[in-house]
């Protein structure tokens, strides 16, 4: 495990507030890690219900509270950092988002856009706009 945002105890699970989450991350050793490390933090600070996963929801509504809420988290990395980020943490922020999409199904060519929900397409595309163009690698 890289990073992650977690409850503190079972029974808070289903609790609709950050009380009781834990971040957990590997230590920080480089640059990458410190991505890593804020990404989690950001999570906890951009936290609302509609990035919350809940139980019983569409999967297009699970995908477009999940993808929201990554790119909220690295867009809040990207704007707490005291450094900016070098070449290999650029890619490692386009490779989360790009596997989030992926993995939900999303056209990586237009940035997942069409998995949003209308009322933040915005929003995320503000955020996935800042990905450079120059962020990107050769898929095979």
């Amino acid at each position: 495990m890289v990073g992650t945002l977690r409850r503190c105890s079972p029974r808070s699970a289903g609790a609709r507030s950050r009380r009781g989450a834990r971040i957990v991350t590997w230590p920080i050793e480089d640059l990458r890690s410190y991505y890593v490390a804020l990404h989690e933090f950001g999570h906890a600070a951009t936290w609302t219900l509609e990035t919350k996963l809940s139980a019983g929801v569409a999967a297009r509504a699970v995908a477009a509270r999940v993808l929201l809420g990554e790119a909220r988290a690295s867009a809040w990395a990207l704007d707490t950092a005291l450094v900016r980020p070098d070449s290999r943490t650029e890619l490692a922020i386009l490779e989360a988002l790009t596997w989030y999409i992926e993995a939900h199904g999303g056209n990586v060519g237009a940035g997942g856009v069409e998995l949003v929900a209308a009322e933040h397409v915005g929003e995320y595309s503000r955020i996935w706009a800042r990905c450079p163009q120059s962020w990107t690698w050769d898929r095979d």
